[in-house]
This record gives C-alpha cells, sequence and structure tokens, in this order.
C-alpha cells in the first residue's frame, strides 16, 4: 500500500484505497476478518506519511463481488477502515461527500 499510494495519489482530491483480497478460501478470509488482521494493516498503513492522502482503505473478497451472504461475507460487501489523520476531514464539505457510504 504504501509504495501504490504516493504514485497514484496526487493529493489534489481524497483517495480511497480499494483491495481485493484474492486467493483465499471462505475460512480464510473469515480468520482474517474476525482476528482483524486486515483492519490492523490498514490502520497501520493509515498511520504513513505515505497514506496522506488516503481518506479510507476499503477491502473486499471474491465472496462480496459475488454477493455471498452473512456469515462468509463482510457485511455491507466490503471492510472499510477511516483515515483519522487527513487534513481534509477538519473541513465539513469534504467530510460529506467523502464518507456518505462509509
Amino acid at each position: 500500500m504504501a509504495a501504490v499510494a504516493p504514485a497514484r495519489l496526487t493529493g489534489t482530491r481524497p483517495g480511497i484505497l480499494a483491495m481485493l483480497v484474492e486467493d483465499t478460501d471462505r475460512a480464510e478470509w473469515r480468520h482474517l476478518r474476525d482476528r482483524l488482521e486486515l483492519e490492523g494493516e490498514a490502520r497501520h498503513f493509515l498511520t504513513n506519511p505515505e497514506a496522506r492522502g488516503v481518506v479510507a482503505v476499503s477491502c473486499a473478497s471474491r465472496l462480496e463481488l459475488f454477493g455471498a451472504g452473512a456469515p462468509d461475507a463482510a457485511p455491507d460487501g466490503e471492510l472499510r477502515f477511516r483515515n483519522p489523520r487527513t487534513p481534509r476531514l477538519a473541513r465539513p464539505r469534504w467530510r460529506r461527500r467523502c464518507f456518505r457510504r462509509l
């Protein structure tokens, strides 16, 4: 994530980093979600300076893409993590735009 974000995000508009987690079966995907491993990695990334332009990280697997239901798929079709350190979130206008669905 740290290698991709600075190259793809210019900082002129808020960015959302979306990740598709591939090559996982149902049990492994549930394990990653239940043990908060994806959340830990995403939140750790959001503490890095490279994440300054990222307002949120979204994670999904093929189960969400194909519409699998709970408990195999994540609620709301994806996992979402906000970046509390984003400077743009201090402006209410950006907050409304960026987090309509979050």
